[in-house]
């Protein structure tokens, strides 16, 4: 009787499924690359390529036509387009080869004063990856982007196009030291090793809320930082990438200021009226909230020879290994404390620290904590500034009498 009602049951899940293909269209075919998104136009339904081209997608028999999008880096988009004929067949093969996307590094020039142009290109953003430099660009008319490769004399030697319906913001390194594209609404790692350069998507909430707090990954624990009451309580930590056990490391703690801050506030607000003509309390309660009682200002740096506990309220450096035993510390000698900025640089190639006090940029002794004044730096002038390999590395922007403003990536050695 039971093994009647398990081959009754079979039947009737084949006669459903049997139905459900029924109303359904196979398309396939062979592009003959790797990796390339097929997805259909306005949803987020898709499939991609095999390692050997192919590929199957499964679409509706509705009574209405279908547009395919078909997208690679490094390769021009295409759309077909599917008639409702075509979707009441069976299966429907679609093959062709993709055509390549071709941009002109003609454009971009590098001065004799160690600048990097781009002529028709407007720079956005650009970030380091080893000996690599990835620019992103905005295209002709700003209506495509890319990301242009350039070596460490900002000589640039490859493109990597940007799909189009991808609206880019930000490049940035990740906590592995993987290569981040930050669009609206997604986040896309790219591999820069492989060509062509694949590509994997993430939801850009999600990215930031698992990503937000990580500041380093090593072969064995990845480390992270958090902040909490209002930013005036700091905790670092470090999770074990076998056991997943988390590892409590250090603790900043200036939550005595909170108070100071709303005393402040009060105090503020006892005399300030409607008819005064002085800023309104929020104006005030965010100046005092970011100038007057900034909250703790500590980071951890991972260097060649361990970690680098940086405290420069408290002004003091750490030096741990990683087994987070200490080596030796330090007091930072500030030569005044008293409007200095809390920016913390790191030249991991040359494992050097640097920070920026008023307008200069200064190099700091993690043994002595001494420091030493290497150039003029006002870091709000520029949308990017990188410190690699003795190099201080600038996004800046030129403005012309005519209204034309160019963009260039600037080099100074340190």
């Amino acid at each position: 009787m039971k093994k009647t009602f398990l081959l009754l049951m079979f039947i009737c899940l084949a006669l459903v499924f049997r139905a459900t293909a029924q109303n359904k269209t196979k398309v396939y075919g062979n592009l003959g690359l790797e990796n390339v998104n097929i997805q259909v136009s306005n949803t987020t339904w898709g499939t991609t390529t095999d390692a050997k081209g192919f590929y199957e997608l499964l679409l509706n028999r509705d009574n209405k036509p279908v547009k395919l999008h078909y997208s690679c880096i490094g390769y021009q988009d295409t759309v077909v387009s599917l008639s409702t004929q075509q979707l009441q067949h069976d299966s429907v093969n679609i093959s062709f080869r993709m055509r390549k996307q071709n941009y002109n590094l003609q454009e971009v020039t590098v001065s004799a004063k160690h600048k990097l142009y781009g002529e028709k290109y407007f720079f956005m953003d650009f970030e380091v990856f080893d000996q690599t430099i990835c620019i992103l660009a905005a295209c002709p008319n700003r209506k495509q982007h890319c990301l242009i490769m350039a070596d460490e004399d900002l000589r640039g030697f490859d493109t990597i196009p940007i799909p189009d319906y991808i609206t880019p913001e930000l490049v940035m390194r990740d906590c592995m030291g993987n290569c981040q594209l930050i669009a609206t609404d997604s986040v896309y790692e790219i591999d820069l090793s492989t060509k062509p350069h694949h590509m994997s998507a993430a939801e850009r909430r999600f990215f930031y809320r698992t990503m937000s707090d990580c500041l380093f990954a090593t072969d064995e624990h990845v480390y992270f930082k958090e902040k909490g009451m209002q930013g005036y309580y700091t905790s670092f930590y470090r999770v074990d990438r076998q056991t997943k056990k988390p590892q409590q490391l250090f603790n900043s703690d200036m939550t005595d200021n909170i108070n100071k801050y709303w005393d402040e506030m009060l105090f503020f607000m006892s005399l300030w009226s409607p008819d005064s003509h002085g800023a309104p309390p929020g104006v005030w309660s965010r100046h005092i909230k970011a100038h007057w009682f900034r909250p703790s200002d500590a980071e951890l740096l991972l260097a060649n020879d361990g970690l680098y506990y940086f405290d420069q309220s408290l002004g003091y450096i750490q030096h741990y290994d990683f087994g987070i035993h200490i080596i030796d510390s330090c007091s930072i000698q500030f030569p005044f404390m008293e409007g200095w900025k809390h920016t913390l640089y790191q030249d991991l190639a040359k494992n050097k620290f640097y920070t920026v006090i008023k307008d200069k940029l200064y190099e700091i002794n993690p043994v002595s904590g001494s420091i030493t004044a290497k150039t003029t730096l006002i870091p709000s002038l520029y949308p990017k500034t990188v410190i690699h390999n003795g190099q201080l590395l600038l996004l800046r922007k030129a403005h012309y009498s005519s209204g034309e403003t160019k963009t260039f990536v600037e080099r100074r050695k340190l």
